[in-house]
């Protein structure tokens, strides 16, 4: 999913594969959840791929416990919504496109009308 090589993954930690101007909002919510004894947490948020493309992805976070309610550990569900992304993305550009060449035509169409 992230083009590293499960050595490679293991030198990394979740701060360095998250985009950079997601990192505040995930560092918020993750101190948030642990210091407000916080079961989990869910959030959009993009990742950066060892190519240097980004992954969106949908994740939830998991904090596991221990009887004494200290973390002891993570648990990360990763979601990958690139592709839905990328769709939503061409649909707009799409729209957008659709719209000028409205705008466009309408523009021709009042000349037309002006003319005659």
């Amino acid at each position: 999913m992230m083009g590293y090589s499960p050595q490679e993954i293991r030198e990394l930690t979740w701060v360095d594969l998250t985009y950079p101007a997601d990192l505040v909002e995930n560092l918020r919510l993750f101190s948030s959840a642990i210091s407000d004894g916080a079961d989990s947490y869910m959030m959009k948020k993009r990742f950066v791929r060892k190519d240097g493309s980004l992954l969106h992805a949908d994740i939830q976070v998991m904090i596991v416990r221990d009887p004494a309610g200290i973390p002891d550990y993570n648990i990360l569900l990763v979601r990958d919504i690139s592709a839905r992304i990328k769709a939503e993305e061409d649909m707009q550009r799409l729209l957008r496109n659709r719209e000028h060449e409205v705008e466009a035509r309408t523009s021709k169409l009042r000349d037309s009308e002006r003319r005659l």
